[in-house]
């Protein structure tokens, strides 16, 4: 049963990146779609039948990606938590813990989200650069930092918020919750089994939350597609 939905989720996912690859956002949020109305179906089903999780049911995976910018690590972590995994931090990458499924479904949102929000972190500092108020700024460099991370942790934190709304939504009435609750627990102890040190992710400092850019960030993060209609015409060109 497992070989098969991991089967199915890798085509969605293979299907979602070149989609993404080429440029075309509708489909490729369209695709994002049914990965997470596919995942969602197999929680319920599954917590139906078990709420239970092995130990040794569980996996670890070692992925390469960009989570140099804050937002991202709290990006990463939030996905996984809400997909029962653990995430331990690497020089190199990063370590997903949980079930193969959910591990596969953490790095497909993951680079969805991440790039998504870095394109719309670019057309933000973009516009700003051409405003008034960066002209008058003595240390433009700081300035053009300060801008990225506090418009990155505005874009996460709606975004997150946005994606555990929906799954709350999606699992109401369910054990479906119950069991990512158990998932996330097995996988925490898997990393605490081995000894693993697990990285935590910064605090937000307040000057990050005040700074304008973190409110543009927040409706940059409401305004990314969670299904193929959420889309509408002037994120599409932007996108483009």
């Amino acid at each position: 049963m497992n070989e098969k939905i991991i089967d199915t989720l890798r085509k969605l996912i293979n299907h979602e990146r070149s989609a993404r690859e080429i440029g075309n956002v509708e489909e490729a949020a369209a695709f994002a779609a049914k990965i997470q109305a596919f995942v969602d179906k197999y929680n319920i089903e599954l917590s139906e039948i078990d709420l239970e999780v092995e130990q040794s049911d569980i996996r670890s995976e070692t992925l390469v990606a960009d989570c140099k910018q804050q937002w991202m690590k709290f990006l990463l972590v939030n996905i996984a938590e809400i997909n029962g995994c653990s995430i331990v931090f690497r020089s190199a990458g990063y370590d997903v813990y949980g079930l193969p499924t959910d591990i596969e479904l953490v790095s497909a949102f993951y680079e969805y989200f991440c790039e998504l929000g870095l394109h719309l972190q670019k057309l933000g500092i973009m516009s700003y650069k051409l405003s008034p108020e960066y002209r008058r700024k003595r240390k433009r460099t700081r300035a053009t930092l300060s801008f990225k991370d506090s418009f990155g942790l505005g874009y996460m934190r709606a975004l997150i918020r946005r994606l555990r709304e929906q799954r709350e939504a999606s699992y109401s009435g369910s054990q479906a919750m119950i069991y990512i609750g158990n998932k996330l627990s097995k996988s925490i102890a898997a990393v605490d089994s081995l000894r693993d040190i697990r990285t935590t992710t910064p605090k937000v400092k307040a000057a990050r939350v005040r700074n304008p850019a973190f409110d543009l960030g927040v409706a940059a993060g409401r305004s990314v597609a969670l299904s193929p209609n959420a889309i509408g015409n002037n994120e599409s060109k932007q996108l483009r």
